[in-house]
């Protein structure tokens, strides 16, 4: 009877190692999903970034803000000024 017991102990110790395994790969499957999932979307988000930094590059420079000025917001450039300058001593 003590040996049998003894068996039902080991067999249901074992039972529970190989169940709590089980457990702890798959939530380790789990997140090994999500890490890819995750770089996955930092690789977008990086290259996104880059287009925007060289959109931004292309428009910052003054021949291309001076057509968007021109064309979009109607300026003009401007014209000779001449100035007088009146001495005024008294």
């Amino acid at each position: 009877m003590k040996k049998i017991s003894l068996y039902l102990l080991i067999i249901l110790i074992l039972c529970t190692g190989l169940f709590i395994t089980i457990i702890l790969n798959i939530y380790h499957s789990d997140l090994v999903i999500e890490v890819q999932d995750l770089r996955k979307k930092l690789k977008n988000i990086e290259q996104e970034n880059n287009e925007l930094e060289l959109y931004i590059a292309r428009n910052q420079s003054y021949t291309k803000l001076e057509e968007y000025a021109k064309n979009e917001l109607g300026m003009i450039s401007p014209r000779k000024v001449e100035f007088i300058v009146i001495d005024n001593q008294i």
